[in-house]
């Protein structure tokens, strides 16, 4: 039992159009990536770590690229029935459907792994924290150190629970000009390691948005972000914030690259019945898949 030849044939043209307009999403959303990398670099003066952040740039500019040069010899195979083209057309199709496969299975590796960190839970354990210095570990109890100590007398307004004893000295309600913030301390700011600067900066953020607060040990106060900032929940440490983002990225990236690829194989099936369709059974291989009408 075959589909009516017309069905096939308009829904395979507007296949190549959905393919051109993925592409175009693609590239628009790449563009936006690049923008945001470019001011991060700026603001990093280059630093090498960031690299990596280019490599996957780069793949995705030549991914959407691709897509898009596809569906331009899906358009223009299909109208002037161009038997090169609607092969590079469909085989690219395949080629499509097999990274997002392979997305689709980076996004739940990614989304399973990171969820496993959010059950283990060891992260709260202070002894573990310490154990696993990793960077922003060591930056987050170094910056703890810093911040309201005598190296860097603060403002603190006791919103929170009051300072440890040995900082009761250098934090009081008397002074609003002194720092609120780590990176308002002077001997921070000395510091010519971008990178500390740059993620001090990203936790704050993060601190801001989620009112979270240590790093991997909850702690009273937002020390990136601004420690008069009432903390509504000590328990929620920005580690754990930034592992269920992940988690959830993982689990949107894998869901559109599966509902992606399920589009697609349903379009390559539908190329397959107008292809072998009883219509088309005396043409050429590569005519049959020319959809539109002389």
């Amino acid at each position: 039992m075959c589909l009516p030849i017309g069905i096939l044939r308009c829904v395979v043209s507007i296949e190549a159009w959905i393919v051109m307009i993925c592409g175009i999403a693609t590239f628009i959303f790449t563009m936006l990536m690049q923008i945001h990398y470019s001011l991060m670099l700026q603001a990093n003066e280059g630093e090498s770590w960031m690299l990596f952040g280019q490599g996957m740039l780069t793949a995705f500019w030549l991914f959407s690229s691709y897509i898009i040069i596809n569906g331009v010899c899906g358009i223009v195979g299909g109208q002037h029935k161009k038997p090169c083209l609607l092969l590079v057309f469909n085989v690219g199709n395949i080629i499509i459907i097999i990274a997002f496969i392979i997305i689709m299975v980076i996004g739940y590796v990614l989304a399973n792994a990171t969820s496993k960190f959010i059950d283990q839970d060891y992260t709260q354990n202070t002894t573990a924290c310490l154990e696993h210095r990793f960077e922003l570990n060591t930056l987050d109890w170094e910056s703890k150190d810093l911040l309201c100590s005598i190296e860097c007398p603060c403002y603190y307004t006791q919103n929170n629970i009051p300072l440890p004893k040995n900082k009761t000295l250098w934090g009081d309600d008397k002074h609003p000009e002194r720092p609120t913030r780590v990176q308002d301390c002077e001997l921070f700011q000395k510091t010519q390691n971008t990178t500390v600067k740059y993620f001090s900066n990203y936790i704050g953020e993060i601190q801001q948005r989620t009112g979270c607060t240590g790093w991997c040990v909850p702690y009273q106060m937002k020390v990136f972000y601004d420690i008069n900032s009432p903390v509504k929940n000590q328990e929620l440490y920005c580690q754990y914030v930034v592992i269920e983002k992940l988690t959830e990225m993982g689990q949107l990236m894998g869901d559109i690259a599966a509902g992606v690829t399920a589009v697609m194989l349903l379009l390559i099936i539908l190329t397959c019945c107008l292809c072998f369709h009883p219509v088309n059974k005396n043409q050429d291989v590569y005519k049959k898949m020319a959809h539109y009408e002389n």
